[in-house]
């Protein structure tokens, strides 16, 4: 989900790092928000080392009061800047560091400092990533069982629902930012063990049918209210992604169905990223709001027999993330059929499926420059994330995968991907 070295940030963005903290003028403020964290970790860590069959992880008070500092505010720009655009789940127009919850907090800090300039401090914050991880999730579990064993989810105020919000979001950034580690015992954790909660969550809460309430035309909307819902939208979509991701690459079942996700698809950037109630009102004016489709939707509209054109796919005015989302979200049909055996009834529905996807990605990028496409890092993804299921396709088909990637399920690894896509493009 995260990527160290590749980013969709350019000059774009720089108007909206001017709410983002300053360690000059912020100082006291943020030193209480991280002394909160290192206090919350050491508890942590303390009662870990008491329990004799718990995890053990990593932690030294002084390192982590070197990294939890105002001096290294510039961890939360890196995360806006390069993060962000790629994983768009915090409300950026609205983050407050002295407000949101810590974990929120601390995972944006942790992804921000993996693209900050190499120094000591920099270099060190992995070190921090597992105790990081454990209090993340920790915190989640307790806010579950309070809101759903409790059943106090329908009564509670917006402002603990946020909190809510903000926690799942915190864990879902720890659990992108460990992937990215490459450590296999991080990866194996990440996939046995904090993805079914995640996925639990997000069951458990309905998130995976958020949809925004209706307001009738011509009356305002009330901005927080659909940040909140629409935070719920995406954190449903992205928890289900991350969940397709993670079955491309140890090739076993999907750990949710795309028939689950049958909320209101992500609204359009500019809305996520209105700086104010006022521009937010505007583009809702201008019919930007809401985006009722659901990838549950999307995907029967791909595979039905009764496809006319372009036109009358139930998702309007695609965006090239769009794309993205609805080629990964195909990718666990696609693994379904395969490990069920089906794949040779429904292959040529598949492929079709396939072509109309090319065909919706034509009506995006139709007339813009090559040069400029391949340089586009979501461009290049459709494009790679096309070609490889066509591949699987094939090769489940034909079975001549010398890889030994399609051939067993539940790898440990990413070898047998990588040997997969190595023998496939000779």
């Amino acid at each position: 989900m995260l990527r160290q070295k590749e980013s969709l940030a350019d000059d774009s963005w720089a108007p909206f790092f001017d709410t983002l903290p300053d360690a000059n003028n912020d100082s006291e403020k943020l030193e209480g928000c991280f002394n909160v964290i290192i206090e919350n970790l050491s508890n942590l860590h303390t009662a870990l080392l008491s329990c004799t069959d718990g995890p053990q992880y990593y932690f030294q008070l002084d390192q982590a009061k070197q990294v939890f500092v105002p001096e290294n505010v510039s961890f939360i720009h890196q995360f806006f800047r390069f993060s962000h655009p790629e994983v768009p789940i915090v409300h950026r127009p609205s983050f407050n560091p002295h407000e949101v919850h810590p974990v929120l907090l601390m995972a944006v800090f942790l992804c921000g400092s993996m693209h900050a300039a190499p120094s000591d401090v920099a270099l060190s914050t992995p070190l921090l990533f597992d105790l990081a991880e454990e209090y993340a999730f920790n915190t989640l579990r307790g806010l579950v069982d309070k809101y759903v064993n409790y059943g106090v989810m329908e009564t509670d105020s917006m402002v603990e629902l946020a909190r809510l919000n903000q926690v799942l979001q915190g864990a879902l950034l720890m659990h992108g930012l460990q992937f990215i580690m490459n450590e296999p015992q991080r990866r194996e954790r990440n996939r046995d063990r904090r993805l079914p909660v995640l996925v639990s969550t997000i069951r458990k809460l309905g998130f995976a049918n958020a949809r925004h309430s209706r307001v009738p035309e011509g009356e305002p909307v009330d901005w927080d209210e659909f940040i909140l819902k629409e935070t719920q939208v995406r954190l449903g979509i992205w928890v289900f992604l991350s969940a397709a991701q993670q079955s491309i690459l140890f090739n076993m079942p999907p750990s949710m169905s795309i028939s689950e996700i049958t909320g209101d698809f992500q609204c359009f950037e500019d809305v996520w990223e209105a700086k104010t109630a006022g521009h937010f009102q505007a583009l809702i004016d201008q019919g930007r709001g809401k985006r009722t489709a659901s990838l549950w939707q999307c995907h029967q509209s791909l595979i039905s027999p009764t496809w006319t054109s372009p036109d009358n796919f139930p998702l309007r005015s695609l965006t090239t993330p769009d794309m993205i989302v609805l080629v990964l979200a195909f990718s666990t049909t696609v693994t379904s059929a395969r490990l069920s055996g089906t794949l040779p009834l429904c292959a040529s529905t598949l492929e079709q499926a396939l072509d109309r996807c090319h065909q919706l990605w034509g009506g995006i990028v139709g007339g813009k420059d090559p040069a400029t496409l391949s340089e586009n890092l979501y461009s290049r993804h459709f494009v790679e994330a096309k070609w490889f299921l066509r591949k699987v396709i094939k090769t489940s088909i034909t079975g001549d995968d010398p890889s030994g990637y399609l051939g067993e399920v539940g790898h440990m690894s990413t070898t047998e991907l990588h040997e997969f896509l190595k023998l496939s493009l000779r």
